[in-house]
């Protein structure tokens, strides 16, 4: 083949087109040559093991993290006697993953991954550390931050066991991972619930700070676990060699527009909250850097956060970004605010709210495996996209409609929705591979989590907005319906207004020690109380319906899904018409005196070439 190419009588063109083909055969040769010496030498490699059990660790701290706060969110504030600032724990933690994830991605393509992932464990210990040392909110929120900088690391864990392992093992491993999350957020569900039980000895309500305690020590073991185990194959490459750049750029519009947006919105859950300068200044910052975020990764630059190439291949692409932000949405709105219901309207003891919604976890740890292995059969990724999408409205619409006596049914409902929830936990990011360019897969995994942290963010936000909002516009109505009849005046029924708007048992059991309030009259306003918080709730789970429905929408929009592995590249052969006079030795075409062309074919492709045009 060189001999072809390197004679002079060969056309320039057809020269060129054929050097191509002949590169990309010998680039394919070498490439799989290469994976196969790699997956030998793997294969004697039994310290790997050790690596993939830090993953799966990794896997397991990071979920009882999330789920030992979020899940017993209300719980822990109601300790600390500060119910305003609750939603920081979770915003916190997730604009600290939006803000460090990419950058943190974009490095761990030329360093080696093992010293960023220390450096964010150590990160996840000094947080777990300052919360549990903590004794007050504030302080709390800080700690959790720092946790934040630990969770921007998880997808780095995708692709250690891909790093390690030989190729036939990788899907267990993954598996495994996969597994180990979903046991992690088992046992914040149900350990947290046992830690943040009354506690006689403790001066606080409950001994919450164990909740971190457990969290730092998991962090601390997966950090000795890494640093003993993980031996990177990784090679180091200079900065220069990486292209595209990171996009500094975006990246500061990104963290201008958001911060200061969830800032402002979060100070405005309350409804007198709006007119002040604390949520104007926050909100006009942040919607005009986003908007600024918006034209600089459209029109100033093409290989930015938001690649423009990722977009160029077909509508799964883009479908798949809106479902990580739709499963973002479906998430937390699950494991925040599902919660908070249950704690306030059903049960306000930790461990039964606990264990009531493990089995949401316990549904995504049994059913993980069971989606892969069909998916891996059918070779299909929409199907169980749409029967999860579908699986989880249902779950949604029943939430919508329950009542103060569906204390038990809620139980059914987390189930139903851990069973929808877990064919978008498993299949999305392998979607979202499939439909990248390969030299770009590195940059969309930071993505996907920058799309469902985003998702977590705005629904965190927005529901508390429209909780709060509903909430103190049916209870004073259902407050005046219920109680002038019986004799209080208006201002007894704005005194009860704002107990009860506040959430404080103490200023309610204050106003019952006055004249003129019954405990008649206490009880019913505490039962109008209840029906005005299902009612906000069940607002929230009427848009959350909508949104689901949207997802269910795109998944069946999604295109079929292409065959991830490069096929094994033809054979190249070249049939030539006979000329009418002999051509030169060797020559890939006649020779100038002569009429006829060059037929080139490799796999199913034909391309034909007359000898006085160009290929």
């Amino acid at each position: 083949m060189s001999n072809f190419l390197a004679h002079p009588h060969a056309k320039a063109p057809v020269r060129d087109k054929l050097a191509q083909i002949y590169d990309d055969s010998v680039e394919h040769l070498s490439t799989a040559l290469s994976i196969q010496e790699k997956d030998l030498s793997l294969s004697s490699r039994s310290i790997d093991k050790g690596v993939v059990i830090a993953s799966c660790l990794a896997y397991f701290s990071n979920q009882y993290s999330i789920s030992a706060v979020a899940v017993h969110l209300y719980a822990v504030n109601d300790a600390l006697h500060n119910l305003s600032d609750f939603l920081w724990f979770i915003n916190g933690t997730s604009l600290v993953v939006m803000i460090v994830g990419p950058v943190v991605a974009y490095y761990a393509n030329f360093k080696t991954r093992k010293w960023i992932i220390l450096g964010g464990l150590i990160f996840g210990v000094v947080g777990q550390l300052v919360s549990g040392l903590a004794r007050g909110v504030h302080f709390l929120i800080i700690g959790q931050a720092l946790v934040g900088a630990s969770l921007a690391t998880q997808p780095l864990m995708v692709t250690i066991p891909a790093e390690v392992l030989a190729q036939n093992k990788r899907r267990l491993a993954q598996l495994a991972t996969n597994m180990a999350g979903g046991l992690g957020g088992l046992s914040g569900a149900i350990l947290g619930g046992v830690m943040l039980k009354p506690h006689t000895t403790s001066d606080v309500p409950f001994a919450w700070p164990w909740l971190f305690r457990v969290g730092a020590a998991l962090y601390g073991a997966t950090l000795v676990l890494f640093a003993v185990t993980y031996q990177p194959l990784q090679p180091r490459v200079s900065v220069s060699q990486i292209k595209p750049k990171f996009d500094w750029m975006g990246w500061c519009l990104l963290g201008l527009g958001i911060v200061p947006l969830v800032t402002g919105l979060t100070i405005a859950g309350e409804p007198s909250s709006w007119g002040g300068l604390d949520v104007i200044i926050p909100l006009t910052v942040g919607c005009s850097s986003t908007v600024l975020f918006v034209i600089w990764e459209i029109c100033g630059t093409t290989t930015g956060l938001f690649n423009h190439d990722m977009f160029k291949h077909g509508r799964n692409f883009p479908i798949t970004l809106a479902l990580f932000f739709l499963e973002g949405v479906l998430f937390v709105v699950f494991l925040v605010w599902y919660n908070q219901q249950v704690y306030e309207l059903f049960v306000d003891d930790p461990l039964l709210q606990g264990l009531r919604f493990a089995v949401f976890y316990g549904a995504i740890t049994l059913l993980a495996p069971l989606v892969a292995v069909y998916c891996a059969k059918t070779k299909s990724i929409k199907s169980a996209l749409v029967v999860g999408y579908v699986v989880i409205v249902a779950a949604v619409i029943l939430m919508a409609t329950s009542t103060l006596q569906s204390g038990k049914l809620v139980i059914f409902y987390a189930a139903l929705a851990g069973i929808g929830l877990t064919a978008p936990l498993v299949t999305l990011m392998t979607s979202i591979q499939l439909a990248t360019p390969v030299d770009l897969i590195h940059a969309v995994i930071p993505l996907a989590t920058l799309m469902r942290t985003l998702g977590i963010v705005v629904a965190n936000v927005l529901s508390d907005i429209v909780i709060n909002t509903v909430f103190d516009m049916s209870l004073r109505e259902r407050l005046s319906n219920a109680l002038l009849p019986l004799g209080l005046t208006p201002q007894n029924i704005d005194e009860l207004f704002w107990a009860f708007r506040a959430r404080s048992e103490e200023l309610v059991d204050i106003i019952g020690e006055k004249e003129g309030f019954s405990a008649k009259v206490i009880q019913l306003a505490h039962e109008v109380s209840k029906d005005a918080q299902l009612a906000a709730f069940q607002f929230v789970w009427i848009a959350v319906a909508v949104l689901g429905g949207l997802a269910v929408i795109g998944s069946l929009a999604m295109s079929p899904v292409a065959n991830p592995m490069p096929e094994r590249t033809a054979p190249i052969t070249v049939l030539q018409a006979a000329p009418e006079e002999p051509s030169p030795p060797y020559s890939l075409g006649p020779s100038p005196r002569t009429s006829g062309h060059l037929t080139i074919i490799q796999g199913n492709e034909k391309h034909q070439v007359d000898s006085g045009s160009e290929y």
